[in-house]
């Protein structure tokens, strides 16, 4: 991709009102906008999946006396 080209995508990423969209590679997913195709670094599903689920702990909540 020439530098021009580069700066180009650049500056209509900029202004664009971005309307993402999700795009799956293999174990990789990835948010692409789809007026101007800019796209995120991607996350690695197969490392999030491979810690399993995170254990949760019931919410305890306190009642607050009017004074």
């Amino acid at each position: 991709m020439s530098h021009l080209t580069r700066l180009f995508h650049t500056v209509t990423a900029m202004f664009c009102e971005h309307e993402w969209a999700r795009r799956v590679e293999g174990r990789r997913v990835y948010l692409e906008c789809v007026n101007c195709l800019s796209t995120t670094p991607g996350l690695d599903m197969s490392q999030t999946a491979a810690r399993g689920p995170v254990p949760t702990r019931p919410r305890r909540f306190r009642t607050a006396e009017a004074a």
